[in-house]
């Protein structure tokens, strides 16, 4: 029987007012997630944001048993039933998804879970492209009907516009917080009279504006071309940390590209020496 049977106009409004009083981004895309899969009787349910830099799909949010699995991954557009479906801006309904060419095989395969059906859904909120909705496997083996699909397009809408409310309000306060931090770091350059004064005061500024709780600074020696660590907050070095090869690191890969760069795991991204983690462990 299809979930949707059960829904009431309380049990939208409920799900209006969760989907709207999620105050950060990964709350507000688990509660559809959740939402989801509930509503529709499904094993899994995956929320993929569409990225327009590379024009991929990112698996942000996968609930089921293999929802860990997904997280990060990538989908170009085009490429299996999500990316047909951003491409096209079309929903998509499939009930006998071992026979459909469409079907990425290969991620079905990389997670050992077996597709039998699925309802994928574009995520869309002033036009944009937001991403794209999906559940797959209904727990009583019946096929997706047309009302599932409706049921997933009206929630799919209403959390995209929520999405991209708390995309735009997560930009706006980012810009303001580096405003904020630029005018304190430019009065401590106003009121430094030595280069170590100005050093400190900048890292100060910035560990209060962005909270965090260890920095440093690094700056080439033109004479010996050697990169030296020259103020650090919230820990410590010995002095023959104070040296950083520039051919090895993030601090070396940074300087060689000129470009700014986020590590999210230091422990799993391969660019990281191993020794720069036990010495900046966090």
């Amino acid at each position: 029987m299809s979930s949707a049977n059960g829904l009431t106009l309380a049990r939208i409004n409920a799900i209006t007012v969760q989907i709207n009083s999620s105050q950060d981004l990964h709350e507000l895309l688990t509660v559809i997630m959740d939402t989801a899969r509930e509503l529709l009787s499904s094993e899994a349910a995956s929320l993929l944001l569409y990225d327009p830099t590379t024009e991929e799909l990112i698996f942000d949010v996968a609930r089921g048993d293999k929802g860990r699995l997904l997280a990060t991954k990538r989908i170009a557009l085009g490429q299996g039933i999500a990316g047909i479906c951003a491409q096209d801006r079309q929903p998509v309904l499939v009930n006998d998804a071992p026979s459909d060419p469409r079907i990425f095989k290969g991620m079905d395969q990389e997670l050992e879970f077996q597709t039998r059906n699925l309802l994928a859904v574009p995520m869309l909120a002033r036009s944009r492209m937001i991403g794209v909705l999906e559940v797959l496997n209904t727990t009583d083996g019946r096929d997706y009907t047309n009302q599932d699909l409706r049921l997933l397009t009206y929630l799919s809408n209403m959390a995209a516009l929520a999405i991209l409310n708390r995309q735009l309000f997560d930009d706006v306060s980012e810009r303001m917080e580096e405003l904020n931090c630029i005018y304190t770091i430019g009065g401590s350059i106003r009121d430094s009279l030595t280069v170590h004064e100005l050093l400190e005061s900048a890292l100060r500024a910035i560990e209060d504006v962005l909270g965090v709780g260890r920095l440093s600074v690094f700056l080439r020696n033109f004479e010996s071309e050697a990169i030296e660590i020259k103020a650090v907050r919230g820990f410590t070095i010995d002095d023959s940390a104070q040296i950083i090869n520039p051919s090895e690191g993030i601090t070396g890969l940074v300087l060689r590209s000129g470009d700014p760069l986020l590590v999210r795991d230091l422990e799993r991204d391969l660019r990281i020496n191993r020794v720069q983690i036990g010495r900046y462990k966090t």
